[in-house]
């Protein structure tokens, strides 16, 4: 037994090349069915990659319409809000100068009236003093017609005196006769 002929030798080769053939060409359907399968799988998963990715591609398409017209609102508020610097600047400037013209005039105006009110100050001090003269006066004048009175009285007594001696005389000389 230890001597095989070459017939059983090349039969036993033939049938292990047939099974191993018949087995290669099972083992390859399994493989072949396994890779359509997987082939298939990778498909369907390219296709929903593809779907998904046209999908990314309509919102990416969307959200730089979006992006597009907000820059476009970026653009025009940064023109109306740099207008609206511009003319903040202008009407500030225009405000301080008028503020900086109506400071001058209320300083000027604060210094004409004290000026006025001085004058006034010394206008009353002046009325006063001169108050105070013809009070002076008016008592002086009181005075002097008191004493210019007193002294037509007293020249009014004194005629009167010298009258009444002048008649007595005359009478005292028309009775001597």
């Amino acid at each position: 037994m230890n001597a095989l002929s070459s017939y059983e030798i090349v039969s036993d080769q033939l049938r292990d090349l047939a099974l191993l053939s018949n087995h290669s060409h099972t083992v390859d359907l399994e493989a072949r069915n396994e890779a359509n399968a997987q082939a298939t799988a990778l498909n369907d998963r390219l296709q929903s990659e593809i779907e998904a990715h046209r999908e990314t591609r309509r919102q990416l398409d969307q959200c730089k319409t979006k992006l597009n017209f907000a820059l476009g609102e970026i653009d025009v508020l940064n023109r109306r809000l740099k207008e609206t610097e511009v003319d903040f600047t202008q009407k500030c400037g225009e405000v301080e100068d008028r503020v900086a013209i109506e400071l001058e005039e209320k300083i000027s105006l604060a210094t004409k009236c004290e000026e006025l009110a001085s004058r006034c100050r010394k206008q009353e001090a002046s009325l006063r003093e001169k108050d105070s003269v013809i009070d002076d006066l008016k008592r002086r004048g009181m005075k002097e017609r008191e004493t210019y009175k007193r002294k037509i009285e007293d020249m009014e007594v004194k005629m009167q005196q010298e009258v009444y001696i002048a008649q007595t005389n005359r009478k005292g000389k028309g009775k001597g006769k």
